[in-house]
């Protein structure tokens, strides 16, 4: 009764001041994202017009293979329901498999299938290069916004790594979206499918959350090596999560009320347009930049306390 009485007093005293400790932490974060944002309008306005060039890049390209990727999709779909008696649905109807073995040996099928994963190929090199080119400048300036002169790398450094990591997490993304549109088609065409539709759109939202979780946190890192980077980006976002969860809160907070006030103004395109541009990307700037201060602040805080700890080892 007594340790119970006792436990509950430190804990009522410790608690609160924890807490304050907690959230004057992710305030004090809060403030010199903000502080390095305002000092950084030039380079807000670089990154907004890199962001733009490469989503209207993009879009080109998109569009341009998009058109032949769907062609050869929609001959897939004729030659499959043809093939199968339009029972592609129905999964315990045993013709709609023996249909399908036969359609996967056809050279017509098989020119289509390849032409199609061809053109997907050509959208994901393209994001990847278009990424690297674009977005990498655009990290570049937000690196050079929120990381002290003394520690930043040179340009070329910064961009060889840039590209490895974006390579990366590109392949992880390739990876899960293949396995996905297999998983699918599997789904689709088995007579006892493993997994529905759901839960297959629902792996595939959350393992590519996961993957980007890290890739953001890559970005974050400050180190001359890729690969490190990388290795660094799994071990802090995996044994440090609580310190990066406030931060990821407060970015969802914070694009919670952009897409509040931009529903608002959802009646006029051309307003929408305007104040979407004007509120989204300094947001997506400040939220890169409260990224590289929330690793600057736990990790290489952390790094360097283990550091010290090693060198008293030696000194004892």
């Amino acid at each position: 009764m007594i340790d119970s009485i006792i436990k509950f007093i430190i804990d009522s005293s410790i608690k609160p001041i924890s807490n304050r400790i907690a959230s004057s932490t992710i305030a004090r974060l809060i403030v010199d994202a903000f502080n390095a944002t305002v000092r950084s309008t030039g380079k807000i306005l670089a990154c907004t017009g890199l962001d733009l060039t490469f989503v209207f890049v993009f879009g080109i390209v998109l569009g341009a293979t998009q058109m032949k990727a769907l062609e050869h999709l929609i001959a897939l779909m004729k030659m499959t329901g043809e093939q199968t008696g339009g029972l592609i649905k129905i999964y315990n109807d045993t013709s709609v498999v023996a249909g399908l073995s036969v359609l996967e040996k056809s050279g017509e099928f098989k020119f289509h299938l390849q032409s199609l994963f061809f053109f997907i190929g050509v959208i994901f090199l393209s994001a990847a290069v278009l990424w690297i080119l674009f977005e990498g400048l655009s990290w570049w300036f937000v690196y050079k916004a929120s990381t002290k002169k003394e520690h930043q790398l040179s340009f070329w450094n910064y961009a060889k790594n840039f590209a490895i990591e974006t390579t990366f997490f590109q392949a992880i993304t390739i990876v899960l979206i293949i396995s996905s549109v297999k998983l699918l088609y599997s789904q689709l065409t088995s007579i006892t499918p493993i997994m529905t539709r759901e839960t297959i759109n629902l792996l595939f939202i959350i393992l590519m959350s996961i993957t980007w979780y890290f890739g953001a946190l890559c970005y974050s890192m400050n180190n001359k090596s890729a690969y490190q980077n990388i290795k660094d980006a799994f071990v802090f976002g995996t044994t440090k999560f609580t310190k990066v969860l406030p931060s990821g809160l407060f970015f969802l907070v914070l694009m919670l009320n952009v897409d509040f006030v931009l529903r608002l103004l959802g009646f006029n395109t051309w307003v929408l347009v305007i104040t979407g541009t004007i509120l989204f990307f300094p947001v997506f700037f400040y939220s890169r930049v409260l990224a590289y201060k929330t690793v600057q602040l736990h990790w290489h805080r952390g790094a360097a306390n283990k550091k010290q700890a090693r060198q008293k080892i030696k000194v004892g």
